[in-house]
């Protein structure tokens, strides 16, 4: 196992969720953070707050301590783009730390990346053997502008939550039960953005929630969006209220598949998925079980038409075949080692082609 250094500038879930799925799986972590952040009581791994500017004179002055723990992975985590940018700090520890010989550099973004911009982004970015994202939209978006080095590992991953904010009592958002009332019946869509199709065909019947930011050009009535931030309480409760998880119309990693998965197998919600979902991950939506197979508009106009509430005829929710933050801790691992064995090769990692 390795000993990885989680830099991050806010104890969030998520970063306290990665610190302790590693420690899980027999990782030696240490966490480097803020000076002002709340500590929890009995984390199991060592939480160092060095930093207050996260300033490049900081990441200089503190780089020599960081390096005295000798960590084997340098993996910084992003987790609020209001609080949690990309600072000078942690590309200079990052450039120092890609320097060294068989040090590892990983990035992980949890939150949309559309707001930040290519001056903070393209020097951390450069700096990575490995970058991960929450979402599929995100991970398109960084290629989409040519960000990403030729070099870097790339997987789509969704946050770990730490269990300690899991088991803590959680209300829903006024906001988000007034927004779920206005848009019932409704269809929640699990991506960012609208795909361009004919929603035309379907919204006299059905009304749409989108798991994103509303776009600003101009809105389509019957078509709600959410936000891009909803937390594994938050998606359920909206389940609860919607008719189905429309997951048909997008191309999600199999480890998105299987967070859907598992959602819908605890509130009972049917999927609609395409075939190769259905393919990727059987189970994920067996016709009239838990779910239905739609192609394309078309399929789900008539599906609308003789099943308006989308009914099932012989309900069976069975529990999912693979833990989700197990394949999401082995797809990690996987790229860990990848990069590690790649690194220890007598050829020049920078100019490896990558499979």
């Amino acid at each position: 196992m390795a000993k990885i250094a989680l830099i991050t500038q806010t104890l969030s879930p998520q970063s306290l969720g990665l610190a302790q799925a590693l420690q899980f799986h027999r990782h030696d972590v240490i966490m480097i953070t803020s000076r002002d952040q709340n500590v929890p009581d009995e984390l199991g791994f060592e939480v160092l707050t060095y930093f207050k500017t996260w300033s490049a004179i900081e990441a200089l002055k503190f780089f020599p301590r960081i390096l005295g723990q000798a960590p084997e992975i340098w993996h910084f985590v992003f987790s609020n783009r209001e609080k949690d940018k990309p600072s000078p700090a942690q590309w200079l520890l990052a450039q120092l730390a890609r320097a060294l010989p068989r040090r590892v550099v990983a990035a992980s973004f949890y939150e949309s990346l559309l707001h930040i911009s290519k001056i903070r982004m393209l020097p951390m970015l450069h700096c990575c053997d490995i970058v991960t994202t929450a979402t599929r939209e995100n991970l398109m978006y960084l290629k989409r502008k040519d960000w990403l080095p030729p070099h870097c590992e790339t997987e789509v991953l969704p946050p770990f939550l730490h269990s300690q904010v899991n088991q803590s009592p959680q209300t829903l958002d006024q906001d988000l039960k007034q927004l779920m009332k206005i848009a019932e019946p409704f269809l929640l869509l699990p991506s960012e953005k609208l795909p361009d199709l004919e929603w035309d065909q379907i919204l006299g019947k059905v009304q749409i929630l989108v798991c994103g930011q509303r776009p600003a050009s101009k809105s389509i009535p019957g078509v709600y969006y959410v936000g891009s931030s909803l937390n594994d309480f938050q998606f359920v409760e909206v389940l609860k209220k919607s008719l189905g998880l429309l997951s048909a119309f997008e191309d999600f990693s199999l480890i998105e598949l299987l967070r859907f998965q598992r959602l819908c197998q605890q509130t009972k919600t049917p999927v609609l998925a395409n075939r190769r979902q259905v393919e990727a991950l059987p189970g994920f939506a067996v016709e009239h079980r838990n779910g239905f197979v739609v192609t394309q508009i078309s399929n789900l106009r008539q599906l609308l038409n003789e099943n308006p509430k989308l009914d099932l005829h012989a309900p069976l929710f069975d529990s999912i075949r693979s833990d989700l933050a197990d394949s999401a801790l082995n797809e990690l691992n996987r790229l860990y080692s990848k990069v590690q064995h790649l690194k220890s090769s007598p050829i020049d990692f920078k100019t490896r082609p990558i499979s």
